[in-house]
């Protein structure tokens, strides 16, 4: 397998979809990185089909800083998160990318804090950091119970590997080796999750198991910190509801990648159709039990509920299960022969 040759330095990217409200403040934090001695560094900024000229005010914004720093602007057509972050990867020049949503405001240390650690462990695939809240409105009392689907506090309870703690890293202010990126392009890799038009998810969840099943560890830093700015209308139980919606219709194609990736070969058409039929079954059974046991006034139970709910209504989806399924196979299969 012949892989580009990355030069040392971080490419860091911001995919928007009518972000032009949010971008000023996290421009301004990017300019104010400090840069690690050794290390280049670039910013890709990709538009998802924005109506809000998005990409013309981040141009703008930029040249009225006199900012020197390199620059890259693309657009990308196809809604969902997934496809501008393949944009953005496909165009990235160094050894690591850094996610910055772009409500994500980045501290001035974390580009230093990254090279610390990545040079301090050279096996890490992935790092993640930890959100502190930016928030416009007084925090709910239910909202410690699902801040981490909001992508709020720390990763782990302490900084570390994240082996048998955490099977994902966040993709908000992840640091990925683009090396994997490398590696999965040279099979004709692209996401299967994260292309959902409307509130794309799972994508980080999968570049996350994609880097385990390749060897690399994840790891958690603390004190790689961001400022998550969310607005009021943000702080929304509705908006938890759909989040966990979201979870629920990514998470069988989670369970292929781990299954299919022990079997250390090609599955048969027989074999791949009896996991789909054992998901089927599974999760069936899973909703009438959260059906017959659902209390009304447990908020957290009725998270679940939908989350199971999206979960069966991904799995009896029968051509997007199977186009799912067929394809994580044949992807997992060309790894196992290269």
């Amino acid at each position: 397998m012949n892989l580009l040759k990355r030069e040392k330095g971080f490419s860091v990217i911001i995919c928007t979809y009518n972000g032009r409200k949010r971008l000023g403040v996290t421009l301004n934090h990017i300019i104010n990185l400090s840069i690690p001695v050794g290390y280049d560094f670039e910013l890709i900024i990709v538009d998802n089909r924005s109506s809000d000229l998005s990409l013309q005010f981040c141009k703008d914004f930029l040249e009225g800083l006199h900012s020197t720093i390199k620059i890259k602007y693309l657009s990308e057509n196809n809604p969902g998160k997934a496809y501008a972050l393949e944009k953005a990867f496909d165009n990235a020049s160094f050894s690591h990318a850094i996610i910055c949503d772009d409500d994500n405001w980045l501290e001035p240390n974390y580009l230093t804090i990254a090279s610390q650690v990545l040079e301090k462990f050279p096996d890490i695939g992935i790092v993640g950091g930890k959100s502190v809240p930016q928030i416009e409105c007084e925090i709910p009392d239910w909202f410690p119970l699902v801040e981490s689907a909001f992508v709020i506090g720390g990763q782990a309870k302490a900084p570390g590997y994240m082996d048998g703690i955490n099977e994902y890293v966040w993709g908000a202010g992840m640091i990925f080796k683009m090396e994997i990126w490398d590696k999965l392009r040279s099979q004709d890799f692209s996401l299967v999750t994260g292309k959902n038009v409307g509130k794309a998810v799972g994508e980080d969840s999968e570049l996350s198991l994609l880097a385990r099943i390749l060897g690399y560890r994840l790891y958690y830093q603390d004190t790689l910190v961001f400022k998550h700015f969310m607005p009021k209308e943000r702080i929304d139980w509705k908006v938890a509801i759909k989040y966990y919606r979201g979870f629920g219709s990514t998470k069988p194609y989670y369970i292929f990648y781990k299954n299919f990736s022990k079997a250390g070969k090609k599955l048969s058409i027989i074999e791949v159709e009896r996991e789909i039929a054992r998901l089927v079954i599974y999760i069936t059974k899973e909703l009438v039990i959260k059906i017959f046991t659902f209390d009304r006034n447990d908020r957290f139970q009725l998270l679940n509920l939908n989350l199971v709910w999206y979960y069966f209504l991904e799995v009896i989806n029968v051509f997007r299960i199977r186009k799912g399924a067929y394809k994580i196979n044949h992807f997992l299969s060309s790894l196992h022969t290269s």
